[in-house]
């Protein structure tokens, strides 16, 4: 065998292995499907106290067409940014709360979520998404789902 021969094979072979990745987190056509979902509150509160946690009653809903786990490895969980009235950004990371259960496409359920405010008192965008951790994660709210806002007063 020549050279160039076993450098086609080669080739040939490193194309097949990449033909036959699957990309975890995408559908057949390329979107990012499984980063859809809603968060709504009935009763969010309009003012929280600085330092302190507040515990908000939340329905969640898996908007995609894919189940989202509930292994702690691979879970979907509710987080949230706080923003100051003009967007910038005061906190991005904040407490990640699990959902207590896996959902179905289209299934909703109610959870409550620990929200840290600033620790300044002020008026502020309180931000909620949902965030899987790890490399083929991220923050649905940047795969282009909506996202859920309110107003609060930190007092």
């Amino acid at each position: 065998m020549t050279d160039s021969m076993a450098r086609c094979f080669r080739l040939a072979a490193a194309l097949l292995v990449i033909s036959s990745i699957t990309v975890v987190g995408c559908n057949s056509s390329g979107s990012n499907d499984i980063f859809k979902g809603q968060i709504s509150a009935d009763n969010f509160p309009s003012q929280m106290s600085a330092g302190e946690t507040a515990q908000v009653r939340l329905k969640v809903t898996n908007a995609s067409s894919a189940k989202w786990p509930s292994d702690p490895k691979d879970a979907v969980r509710v987080s949230y940014h706080w923003l100051q009235k003009n967007g910038n950004i005061i906190a991005w990371d904040g407490e990640r709360n699990f959902i207590p259960k896996a959902l179905a496409p289209g299934e909703s359920t109610l959870m409550d979520a620990h929200i840290a405010p600033p620790n300044v008192p002020g008026s502020y965008t309180l931000e909620l998404d949902f965030v899987v951790d790890g490399p083929s994660g991220g923050w649905f709210g940047k795969k282009g789902s909506s996202t859920t806002r309110f107003d609060v007063e930190v007092k």
